[in-house]
């Protein structure tokens, strides 16, 4: 075992020359590997070809699907909104923090009050004026009373109001609505329609409704059948029909994996040699065939990285504990020290 503080090809190969008896280098793709000189036998690391198709797959995804995925509604109320105390409340939607914070503080004041504390010992424990916890102790319903009062005037969306959430249940996206809108000839600034969906959604016809997203991270890991949260498997179906191109590259990766994995070479190189209509499929495996030899050699041979690659966390360790006080020299005696007595 050796290190070399360098990825420089000329160095690379200064190196190398050492080893009168190499014949095999296992390695990963970057070009300064590629471009060693000498009567080697290349083999690409199988980590390492796997490892950059999912990186491809994954940076495609996240430039074309949402961070969140809307897969559905659900019926919700307000988190505050309690039988006994707001069953008449016609306002279950979700609160301003304001209001929430009013609301909260009603109810300790009520608390206190049922506990046998006097208004006065209330009002100067909560430090609230006298006035103001008679009040709070007079309301029937707290999510009627804790409402601050918002302007009269009417938004000029008004007008389109049952267009504007018949479209946002069905598009939830503000960009969409405001394109759907333009399409009818009705011109909106985004803050202002947000602004009105967001009051629309505090109404009695609209509170209970809430969209449900899958985030993009799962999709992706079920691709590569990483751990991800059970609740996206119902709602797979759905976004792979909407997005067809994703059972495309889930297909392709698993036989992809498979055939490296089993060192299927015949199968392999028929995957080399396929054209596929999937452009970001149709780029890879182009770049694949700029190191053909490598590649083909990666389900040719059992070498690869393994042993190297155990040793890079090890390695890492030791270069932090010794950062900034010891040289590249030092630590690559540090390493061979430890990878011989394994300290």
């Amino acid at each position: 075992m050796d290190i070399i503080n360098t990825r420089d090809t000329v160095e690379v190969n200064r190196a190398l020359e050492k080893y009168e008896n190499l014949r095999v280098i296992s390695r990963d793709r970057g070009i300064s590997y590629q471009s060693i000189e000498g009567d080697y036998i290349h083999i690409a690391d199988r980590f390492h070809l796997i490892m950059n198709l999912s990186d491809k797959i994954a940076a495609e995804i996240k430039k074309t699907i949402p961070h969140k995925i809307p897969v559905g509604f659900e019926e919700v109320r307000s988190k505050f909104a309690e039988p006994n105390e707001l069953s008449n409340s016609s306002n279950y939607a979700a609160l301003s923090v304001a209001t929430a914070k009013k609301i909260d503080l009603i109810k300790q004041v009520k608390k206190l009050k049922s506990q046998g504390y006097s208004q006065k010992d209330v009002s100067e424990a909560m430090k609230i004026d006298p006035k103001t916890v008679s009040r709070y102790l007079s309301m029937k319903d707290i999510m009627l009373g804790a409402q601050y009062p918002s302007r009269k005037r009417d938004s000029y969306l008004e007008p389109n109001k049952e267009l504007i959430m018949k479209i946002y249940l069905e598009k939830k996206y503000v960009v969409e609505i405001l394109e759907e809108l333009k399409k009818r000839g009705i011109y909106a600034k985004s803050s202002a329609l947000r602004d009105f969906i967001s009051k629309k959604l505090s109404e009695k016809d609209y509170a209970k409704i809430r969209a449900i997203y899958i985030d993009r991270r799962d999709i992706i890991n079920y691709i590569f059948s990483w751990s991800h949260r059970p609740i996206a498997l119902d709602h797979i179906k759905d976004i792979f029909e909407k997005h067809k191109v994703l059972s495309e590259y889930k297909r392709f990766y698993e036989y992809f994996k498979s055939c490296l994995v089993r060192l299927k070479r015949d199968d392999f190189i028929e995957i080399l040699e396929k054209e596929y209509s999937c452009k970001l499929i149709d780029r890879f495996i182009y770049n694949l065939k700029k190191d053909y030899n490598a590649v083909i050699n990666a389900v040719t041979y059992k070498l690869n990285n393994g042993l190297l690659e155990g040793h890079v966390n090890k390695l890492k360790k030791i270069k932090r504990d010794m950062y900034g006080r010891a040289s590249v020299d030092l630590l690559r005696k540090k390493v061979i020290y430890q990878s011989i007595f394994k300290l």
